[in-house]
């Protein structure tokens, strides 16, 4: 259990916060895979999908990485509203958070993130063929350029304004709910009824 009835509700801020530091940079944490769900305003359906967390920030941004020709990218840009769900099944805590997303593709940040993908995980981003696209043998999902490039590359920072977290903890359940404006500005919210 990370949180506890004996918390402040800035120690347990603070405890998420550490979780989500230590998932990004840990990758055996539970919380290092998320969901991301996204709104496809053409058929109003929400789609979700699990990514990795690449970077936690200082100001609760997440960061993560994708291929500018997927799906959710579109939806994204239509519609910047995502929700992010993060689970550590050791200590039975759920947090989701509601984030507007901005994309970094081709620009600065992209090509200074790009060195940090390494060898082999650059493949992820340079398939020959889009991602969602049909395939008649699943080796086709693996032909890739001689040279790999950032030309697909993207950045994907997710800025919360909402912040839900919930301690399962048998019968007596923990929740805590925050939202803000900006941020820079400080959390606001406390207990709820789970």
């Amino acid at each position: 259990m990370l949180i506890t009835p004996k918390h402040t509700i800035d120690e347990a801020l603070s405890d998420v916060k550490s979780q989500l530091t230590r998932a990004a940079a840990d990758n055996h944490h539970k919380m290092r895979f998320f969901s991301v769900s996204t709104l496809d305003l053409d058929t109003h359906s929400i789609n979700n999908r699990m990514v990795v967390l690449r970077t936690f920030f200082n100001d609760w941004r997440v960061r993560f990485y994708t291929d500018f020709r997927t799906q959710k990218v579109l939806e994204l840009k239509q519609n910047p509203q995502t929700s992010l769900l993060f689970w550590d099944s050791s200590k039975n805590i759920q947090i989701r958070m509601k984030t507007t997303a901005i994309i970094y593709h081709n620009d600065d940040l992209s090509k200074r993130e790009w060195t940090h993908v390494q060898g082999e995980a650059r493949k992820s981003y340079n398939s020959r063929l889009k991602p969602g696209s049909p395939i008649a043998s699943p080796d086709e999902a693996y032909l890739w350029p001689a040279e790999l490039s950032d030309e697909y590359f993207t950045v994907i920072d997710c800025i919360p304004f909402s912040l839900q977290i919930l301690q399962l903890n048998r019968q007596e359940h923990l929740s805590l709910v925050f939202t803000r404006t900006d941020p820079a500005h400080e959390w606001n919210g406390g207990w709820i009824v789970p």
